[in-house]
This record gives C-alpha cells, structure tokens and sequence, in this order.
C-alpha cells in the first residue's frame, strides 16, 4: 500500500500589497512577473525580485487570461470583446510587444475565450472558449 506524501511548503519570498485583488498572472525568466488586474482592463508588470512597477498597460478588451512568449518577449492577452447586446463576448487575443506595449497584433478566436497558453516549442498559442466550448490555435513567430 503507498504511503501518502508529505507536502512541503514553499517559501515566500516576498509579498506586495496591491491596490486591487490581483487574478491572471504570468512570469518572464527576466524577473518580470505579468498580472491582469480584477479590472479586467490593466495589465501591471513587476519586479520580480523588487516588487517594484515596471510598467501599467491598457488592454482595450477585458483580459481573461495573460501568458508570455519567451522567444519573442510578448504578451498574449485573452480578451473578452463586449457585446452590444449582451451577449456572448466575441474572443481575441492581443499581442503586445513587452517591452513598449504596443499591440502587434489582434488575433480572432472563439466566443468567451477563458484561458491562454504558449508552446514554445510548437510555436503555437492556444485559447479555450467556453462560451462556445471550442478552443483555438494561433500560429506564432519562430523568431
């Protein structure tokens, strides 16, 4: 019979008080850390070891989701795009150049896309969509 494990506790190394409840986070191997204010619409990079604001973006759509591609130092943001109506939001992706925060890119995907991840090694992001319950698969730069 397999006896259960213990779980060890990682340490904190170091706790920041925010304005806001914080929700979507992402790390860069740069000591840069991503977060997706409860906002929805702002986008707080940190000093990982500082703590320290770097910089504060707006998204131009509610962010669900944030991850980073490693390769080409940019952000992915899964937006919610509102509806007249109220409705369904249609989904996109933004792609932001990390270092001036210029959109590069706006890429459409399903409806209510909740979550992002990156590939690196497949160059390929994908989001799923709940509202339609599909998920779809970006083409990233090999660069």
């Amino acid at each position: 019979m397999e006896q259960p494990r213990t779980l060890r506790r990682a340490a904190t190394v170091r706790s920041i008080l925010a304005a806001t409840v914080l929700a979507r986070i992402a790390v860069l191997g740069t000591n840069r850390v991503f977060v997706a204010a409860d906002d929805g619409r702002t986008i707080v990079t940190l000093d990982a070891v500082s703590g320290v604001v770097r910089r504060v973006y707006r998204s131009g759509g509610f962010v669900s989701d944030v991850a980073v591609d490693t390769r080409t130092g940019t952000l992915l943001l899964a937006t919610l795009n509102g509806t007249a109506s109220g409705g369904p939001a249609r989904g996109s992706v933004r792609v932001l150049d990390e270092a001036t925060g210029t959109v590069l890119r706006v890429v459409a995907v399903g409806m209510g896309p909740l979550r992002v991840a990156v590939d690196d090694a497949d160059r390929r992001a994908v989001t799923v969509n709940y509202n339609d319950g599909t998920a779809s698969i970006i083409a990233l730069p090999r660069r």
